[in-house]
């Protein structure tokens, strides 16, 4: 936040805010939210347009309603829903329509966007598009299953909370109260029965970032990470590394990176449409430009030249080993062991004087409701049509 924002003088809010917000976060209806308020829609329309902090927080309450109705997608999905039976009039029982009787183990969609996005060997990993493409799945899939300690990022921590009711229909779909699988509610962290860990965290202001300098995870995901600052992203990749040897192959741990979005709706996340701008100019050459358009799901390399992230053709590139500040060329990326320890090559070039860059592979899949049978089973197709425009992306 700018210096400017900071010590602008708040506007007082008018009387009927406080109701109008609270049923819109609830519902989702601007128009129930002014009846609820008692006002009308052009009223709460003139008041958005000319108060900043209150337009903050409808779009903080229509996050919320999403969530809210995601979640209740889920449950109809998995628990079913329940159905009057009559005769004559009186009720004589009230049956559960199971939707899906045994709920199994977390595993991607199979044939769409989300399992490609999974088995994807891209270092920094673009997903999403629309609402309801299955983005939180993802990231706690991921988590569960592929990585050994992992952290899940939104901008301001009370955004978490769909993510964190969905990991415990996937962690503890029983409601065991003493399982294995355990959370932590103070430290907003899982321990798995494997011994995988994930945690949920926020970074609301610039300087939250150092609270991760020096803590290594194998896997971050940054959950709607147009609402990050680009040097928060930056910085906090920087520690994505890991000396944990996968106990199912028997090889050092993958690292990755996954940044799941939306449309920026403000300035703020423009540098992600930079980011994956070749992937944006594939999939929307009416909006987006590039020079060399990328398709959904193809890698490119990028390194930092001279302080610059910069795109690098793979014909430049090599497979180098790292070890006691030397490096060598080796034939691929397949981690070996050398005199006794594990090495994992990396990709990069050497300079005229023979200094090695290392470059990383990025990659976008895009998703859309379409893409999720769960949700869009349910009619949450119907939800999203309702919601405003920028919503819908």
């Amino acid at each position: 936040m700018s210096e400017m924002q900071h010590n602008a003088t708040p506007k007082k809010a008018p009387r009927w805010a406080k109701a109008f917000l609270a049923s819109l976060a609830a519902l989702g209806n601007v128009q129930a939210a002014c009846e609820a308020a008692k006002i009308e829609r052009s009223t709460a329309y003139r008041h958005r347009e000319a108060d900043e902090g209150f337009a903050e927080a409808w779009n903080a309450a229509m996050e919320s309603a999403a969530d809210l109705l995601e979640e209740e997608a889920r449950r109809r999905a998995y628990d079913g829903v329940r159905r009057l039976k009559f005769d004559r009039g009186k009720v004589i029982t009230i049956p559960r329509q199971q939707a899906q009787a045994d709920r199994p183990s977390w595993r991607p969609y199979v044939g769409g966007p989300q399992e490609r996005a999974y088995y994807s060997l891209a270092d920094v990993l673009g997903y999403g598009g629309e609402a309801g493409g299955g983005k939180s799945d993802l990231a706690l899939g991921l988590s569960g299953t592929r990585h050994w300690r992992s952290v899940i990022f939104r901008r301001e921590f009370p955004r978490l909370g769909g993510l964190i009711d969905r990991s415990r229909e996937i962690f503890n779909s029983g409601g065991v109260s003493a399982g294995k699988d355990s959370y932590n509610e103070g430290l907003h962290r899982w321990k798995l029965s494997d011994g995988r860990q994930l945690q949920f965290a926020a970074m609301q202001y610039e300087d939250d970032k150092f609270n991760y300098q020096g803590r290594p995870h194998d896997l971050y995901v940054f959950d709607e990470v147009t609402e990050f600052a680009e040097t928060q992203v930056r910085f906090v990749i920087g520690w994505n590394r890991s000396t944990h040897i996968d106990t199912t192959t028997g090889k050092p741990q993958r690292c990755r990176v996954v940044m799941t979005f939306n449309p920026p709706m403000t300035a703020d996340g423009e540098w992600v449409v930079a980011y994956f701008l070749p992937w944006l100019a594939w999939l929307h050459p009416e909006t987006y430009q590039h020079p060399n358009p990328a398709t959904p799901g193809e890698l490119r390399w990028y390194a930092t030249v001279d302080g610059v992230d910069t795109a690098i053709d793979e014909a430049q590139l090599g497979w180098f080993a790292q070890r006691d500040g030397r490096h060598w060329p080796v034939e691929s990326g397949e981690p070996f062991q050398h005199e006794g320890d594990w090495v994992v090559p990396v990709r990069g070039f050497e300079n005229a004087a023979g200094k090695l860059s290392m470059a990383k592979s990025r990659t976008f899949i895009p998703a859309s409701l379409a893409d999720n049978p769960i949700l869009e089973a349910t009619g949450y197709a119907a939800t999203v049509d309702a919601m405003p425009e920028p919503y819908r992306h």
